[in-house]
Formats: structure tokens, sequence, C-alpha cells
């Protein structure tokens, strides 16, 4: 539900709750409202019931935002993230509460078990939080984080709210073409199902790890020395990602520690981006070629592949090239600011990752940058988060369908009661 009040207060939220209380019955289980007590002003306040709603809004427990130097044409930039931060909690409180979301994950799960044979949703239902090796599994792990992913954004479309600039992180690329309607969701499937069959059979021996120090720096101070290690990606100024054979990833962290640099092992397996996925070239071409419906991008999409605008249309070759080369994410996030510097606080930043991952990271890139919404939050409720997210991004300056948190039935059931 949404009002406006020409007197900015808080009277105006007190007396939005005396004329609306028998909104008590309606809200059943957990809802946002969005107030706005003037035109410059947005609130919302996310509440389980109306004594919730009330006990908030007096300890002033609400997501609100000075919209005066926003514009009336806000623009949505979605960051999707890569693998890694997945596990087999994400999404489940989201699938019991949310119908978009479970609508859409059943269908992707069915789609993939058009080409698996189980239902992937399933399987990871039944992987123990502890058993985080098991997540890493290519084959599970990269269906459960695009149906994740799909299932986060599609929701988002269901409040109304579209991306028009993206951009992705490694394994998120092929989310990011769904996106940007470069594939259909059928696509994005096969692709990921093709993509995790060719990672899991992949084997080449190798290890990454997470580097702190400018990667100039370690070109020059490192590169002679261990000459079979890559940079695989550049997620900022003074953080990147190494890869090469175990022995001598165990050597380099061993010498970053005595000269007091951070290092941490990735707990991904294998060698993505390196030079050792060259041999994946001809089996990702042959199982994905050719791409019929594949189309050039609908929107601004600022490709990790190539650091830059992606205009082209979708190819399997990209698809290699996504496994094959570095991650540009900082050279990517420096041209997205250089095509948006003049018009920077007309953009609100939107994370799709299972937790907030990447605030620190945009902000060594974007001085500008003050801050990103994330749809979930570490140990809160994921619906309830979710909420928090939308009142977010109202509260920024996005308009957002509130109504749809309702079924038609029950907004047909609220307006025959007060009538």
């Amino acid at each position: 539900m949404s009002r406006r009040y020409s007197e900015i207060g808080e009277e105006s939220f007190i007396e939005f709750s005396n004329r609306y209380e028998s909104f008590k019955d309606f809200a059943i289980g957990q809802s946002l409202l969005d107030l706005s007590r003037s035109s410059t002003i947005r609130k919302a306040i996310v509440a389980c019931d109306w004594d919730d709603f009330l006990q908030k809004l007096s300890t002033k427990s609400v997501i609100a935002t000075d919209s005066n130097t926003r514009t009336k044409n806000m623009k949505v930039i979605m960051v999707i993230s890569g693998q890694g931060y997945q596990t087999s909690e994400m999404g489940n409180q989201l699938y019991k509460s949310e119908p978009t979301y479970k609508q859409i994950v059943d269908k992707i799960d069915n789609t993939f078990n058009r080409f698996i044979g189980f239902s992937i949703f399933e399987k990871i239902k039944h992987i123990p939080s502890d058993r985080k090796e098991i997540f890493n599994d290519q084959s599970i792990a990269q269906p459960a984080l695009l149906m994740f992913h799909i299932g986060i954004i599609e929701l988002y479309r269901h409040y109304g709210i579209e991306a028009d600039i993206t951009l992705a992180q490694s394994f998120g690329e092929i989310t990011a073409a769904y996106v940007a309607g470069c594939i259909s969701l059928e696509t994005s499937v096969k692709i990921i199902y093709h993509r995790s069959i060719i990672k899991s059979n992949d084997d080449s021996v190798g290890k990454m790890m997470l580097v702190r120090m400018s990667h100039q720096l370690f070109v020059e101070k490192y590169t002679e020395r261990f000459p079979t290690v890559e940079i695989i990606c550049y997620n900022a100024p003074s953080l990147f990602f190494v890869s090469g054979d175990p022995e001598v990833i165990d050597q380099l962290k061993l010498l970053l520690e005595q000269e007091h640099i951070g290092s941490i092992d990735s707990l991904l397996p294998g060698s993505f981006h390196s030079r050792k996925q060259k041999a994946l070239k001809p089996k990702v071409l042959s199982s994905l070629s050719p791409m019929d419906d594949a189309q050039p991008p609908k929107i601004q999409w600022y490709s990790t592949v190539t650091g830059d605008v992606y205009k082209d249309r979708f190819t399997a070759k990209y698809v290699y090239d996504n496994l094959r080369r570095p991650v540009k994410f900082e050279q990517a996030l420096n041209s997205l600011h250089r095509d948006i510097k003049d018009s920077f606080d007309d953009h609100v930043f939107l994370e799709i990752a299972p937790r907030p991952v990447y605030s620190k990271q945009i902000k060594a890139c974007i001085d500008q940058f003050e801050s990103i919404i994330s749809p979930l939050q570490v140990g809160k409720d994921e619906r309830i988060s979710f909420l928090e997210s939308l009142g977010s991004l109202y509260c920024n300056g996005i308009k957002v369908d509130f109504t749809k948190q309702y079924t038609v039935k029950e907004l047909n059931e609220y307006k025959l009661k007060n009538q």
C-alpha cells in the first residue's frame, strides 16, 4: 500500500496507521508498506503484521532517503555474481514464501531435468550445509546458481523492476546474457548444462588464489619468478585472482605471507580462465553451436570478457571466451564509470548474489559509488531481506509495484471489505 502526504512529519504516519487500521486483517505474513510523506521524502517499512508495523513506526525502523537529488528517471545497474558464494540453502525461504520465485525455479529445474534426468533442486536440498565441497561440484553448483540468479531477477521483474544496465563476474555472464535479452531461458539452461558437464569432466589440474595487492606490482615483482602463474580475474585495483599448478601456487602463497601480502586460497577447484582451458574449446563450440535464438543485447551490457560494452550477437565462442579469458571486472567497472560519471546519481546498483559481495570492489574502482542494494543478507530471513531491498530501491527513486506482494484474490477481498 502507498499514500502521499503534503505535510512532512511523523504525524503523517500516525494519521496513516489510524486511518488504515483495518489493514491489520489483510496484511497476512511479512508485508512491505511504502509511505511517501512528501514529494521529496520516501519511506518504507517491512512488517510481519500490523502490530509489528506500529512498533517499527514508533521506533523509526524505516528505510528512508532524501529524494531531492534524485531524478524521475532512475536507472538500475544489475551486478550479477560469479561462483564461490553459492550455498545449498540459498533461495530456500524465498521458494516457500514467494510464488513467483518458486514458479521460475521449478521451470528451470524441469528444463534441467530434461537434460540430466533428475531434479537439481531436490538434490541440493539434501546437501548438508557443512559439506561445501559437494556443492562446489560443477554439475550441481552451476545449475543451482543459475536457478537462484534467474529466480531473483524474475522476482524483481514481478515487482516491476528491470535492469537498464548489467555486468557480471565470470559464471554470471550467462545470466547477464539472459538479462540483456541475448538468450532465452531454454538456451540459458542448455549453456549451463553443457558448461557444467564440460567443467566437471575437465581433468586439468590447477589451483586458484585471491591476492590483495596491486596487480601491476605483482607482475613486476613475481612474474619472472613464477612464469606459469596467470592473473585470471581482475576484481579491483588491489584485488585479483591467480591460477597455476597447486604446488606453484603454494610456493607463491608462502612467499606472499613472508612479505606480509594477503592471500586466500579459492574454494573453487580447477583452473578457470587460465591457458589450461584451451583444451575445452572444441567441446564448447560443438555442444553449443549454433545458437539460433541468440540476439545482440537489448540493454547496455558491460562484458567482463572484453572489459567494455558488448554489442554483438551472443555466440558459443563468447561462452568459450568466458571460460578461457581472464575476468575483467575492474575494467568493465571503469568503462561503466566512463559512460555514466556525468549522470552517476541517476543510477542505483543492485547485486544479484546469495549474499552481499561487491560493495568494496565497486568502491575501489568508482570513487562516486556509495552503496549497492542486495536482495539477501547473511543470517536474515530471505523474504524480509528481499522486501527490504524493494524498500531501498523505492527510497532511491525506483518505481516499485507494491500491489504484487498480494494475490488478486486478496486485493479483491480487501476492496470488498472496505467499500
